[in-house]
């Protein structure tokens, strides 16, 4: 989370310190499998290959918009993500 916010927090981020927090660490996941199986698949040569990475990013898709819509509901809460509402923590991401 520092990185994605460019410092270090204070205190350190804990995705377990509360159901929102869990969330938003829980919305990194999908995001990266995405950006691995897009990145790679124009690498691979198999069609068989091709189709496996094109339905784990389908998955992956469906998770992260499952996780999306749940941090939607509470997107100008600032609770205590730092000053920020989850959204502007979220696109931060």
């Amino acid at each position: 989370m520092d990185a994605a916010l460019g410092r270090a927090l204070s205190p350190p981020f804990d995705p377990y310190a509360s159901s929102l927090r869990y969330r938003i660490a829980s919305h990194v996941i999908p995001y990266i499998g995405l950006a691995g199986y897009v990145g790679a698949n124009p690498n691979l040569q198999a069609k068989t290959s091709k189709r496996l990475v094109a339905g784990l990013s389908a998955v992956e898709g469906g998770q992260d918009a499952v996780i999306r819509a749940l941090l939607f509901e509470h997107a100008m809460n600032k609770s205590d993500l730092y000053g920020m509402t989850v959204a502007e923590f979220t696109s931060r991401i």
